[in-house]
């Protein structure tokens, strides 16, 4: 008569490896500014300026400039991440075949997707910080260091350009050509200079010169996310710490200085300490790190700010 199957409920493949973890943005800002090591609290950027005076040729000695030494101060946060898991708790699901056999769990499964996860989520929100930090904010992750919008939005002498009221398809290639327009021409013609933008902004600009039919450019459509200026010599670059902020920033990305204690201690593993806890029969994660952000020279950034709010 066959098989009578109706009181079992239907199959369900749980055992498909390897695991996923969802989808992160990329972390770019700290790979392309620059780096200043060694701050365990604070430091100066140390700043030198002078002038050169003219004067009609012959004898005598007239000195009329002066050599000016300034300061700026990076302040960095000591920052951490705390985490714990109890590997017991998988004896109930399917990931339990992934556990070592026996009543003693006091290792976590899938290791290679749980690290990379783990220093993923971090460098995002990182990335998020370096821009929109603000140590005033109600958001943890944005409350440990002032970022590069707060820092600039303090400088004395940044180059504004206004009249945009949020970037759309309509005015992105008006705008970004203002921003050109406006670096000044000591910072122009160097090989760091740059435009920077948010993902979402950089989108819209691309679509901007979809639409215009500006498809014979260089790089129209890159998938790295960097494109240059139609018509000029500076390119775009797209940041996700810039995401839902509006602004346009142009200078040189040697201007941007973000404050570390080691290299890349937030990213890298042999920075995660992590162990089991005999006391508390857990597998306990911790994360420790520095990291601030500030500008050189304020006269040398453009900034411009479609959006009145821009996080924190």
């Amino acid at each position: 008569m066959g098989y009578n199957v109706a009181t079992l409920p239907a199959y369900v493949e749980q055992q498909e490896y390897p695991l996923i973890h969802k989808s992160l943005f990329s972390a770019k800002t700290q790979k392309i500014v620059r780096k200043q090591k060694g701050i365990k609290s604070q430091a100066t950027i140390n700043i030198m300026d002078d002038t050169s005076t003219f004067q009609p040729g012959g004898c005598g000695f007239n000195p009329l400039d002066t050599t000016t030494l300034s300061q700026r101060t990076i302040t960095v946060g000591y920052i951490k991440v705390d985490k714990n898991w109890c590997p017991s708790t998988l004896n109930s699901i399917y990931a339990q075949t992934q556990l070592n056999a026996g009543s003693y769990n006091e290792e976590i499964p899938f290791w290679d997707v749980f690290t990379e996860l783990q220093a993923g989520i971090i460098a995002q929100q990182l990335e998020t910080a370096l821009w929109q930090g603000d140590v005033n904010s109600a958001n943890a992750n944005l409350a440990q260091f002032d970022g590069f919008i707060k820092q600039v939005s303090g400088c004395t002498g940044y180059v504004a350009v206004s009249g945009y009221t949020g970037i759309t398809t309509s005015n992105a290639i008006a705008a970004f050509m203002a921003v050109y327009q406006a670096i000044p021409a000591q910072v122009v013609d160097k090989k760091d200079a740059v435009i920077l933008c948010g993902l979402d902004v950089f989108k819209t600009f691309t679509v901007a010169l979809t639409n215009a039919n500006l498809f014979h450019y260089e790089n129209a459509n890159p998938s790295d996310f960097e494109i240059v200026l139609p018509g000029t010599n500076i390119k775009i670059i797209a940041l996700n710490g810039l995401n839902g902020t509006g602004n346009i920033y142009a200078g040189r990305l040697s201007n941007f200085v973000m404050g570390v204690d080691l290299e890349s201690e937030d990213t890298d593993f042999d920075s995660f300490r992590m162990w089991w806890s005999q006391d508390f029969q857990e597998v306990r994660m911790t994360v420790k790190f520095k990291a601030g952000a500030n500008v050189a020279f304020c006269n040398e950034i453009v900034w411009l700010q479609s959006q009145t709010n821009f996080g924190g």
